[in-house]
């Protein structure tokens, strides 16, 4: 928290944060979320990242490398149907990185298609995998439960 506090204290900082009409983030050295403004802080509510948690794993790579050189670093990055663009960029002079998100959805609906299947690109592919490996595993876990419940029902009526 102290990391946190010591981040949002520097006022022209502060004042570029508060003047910025996009999403601002800034992640520490080590990868924790330190900062977000305005629409920042939609970002990471909708990503279910609080201040003070590590940033999702997607980004760690992404950070040592902005950390490692002196040129931005940016990915495409999917959540909930939804993809941002992310810019790593390194702060020499603070103990953090700055992250800027530009929501690109829409540049994905026509851009981002395989031109022979108009199939969606890789990206969308291995978010929506993911989704339906989380969903496969709910399900087998339900599943198990339910079997486990009949073989004790089982084991007490044949008492």
């Amino acid at each position: 928290m102290a990391e946190i506090k010591a981040a949002s204290k520097e006022e022209s900082l502060d004042l570029l944060a508060a003047e910025f009409n996009g999403s601002l983030l800034r992640v520490s050295r080590k990868g924790y979320m330190l900062f977000a403004n305005v629409h920042g802080a939609n970002l990471i509510r909708t990503s279910k990242i609080m201040l003070g948690d590590l940033a999702p794993i997607d980004w760690q790579a992404p950070l040592q490398q902005s950390l490692e050189q002196t040129k931005p670093v940016t990915i495409d990055w999917p959540i909930d149907d939804e993809f941002f663009s992310l810019t790593f960029i390194n702060v020499p002079d603070a103990d953090y990185v700055s992250v800027f998100a530009r929501h690109i959805t829409g540049d994905y609906d026509e851009e981002n298609r395989d031109p022979l299947t108009k199939m969606p690109n890789r990206v969308l592919f291995l978010d929506r995998l993911r989704k339906r490996q989380r969903l496969h595993y709910v399900m087998i876990q339900q599943s198990l439960f339910m079997s486990f419940g009949f073989s004790i029902l089982r084991g007490m009526l044949k008492r």
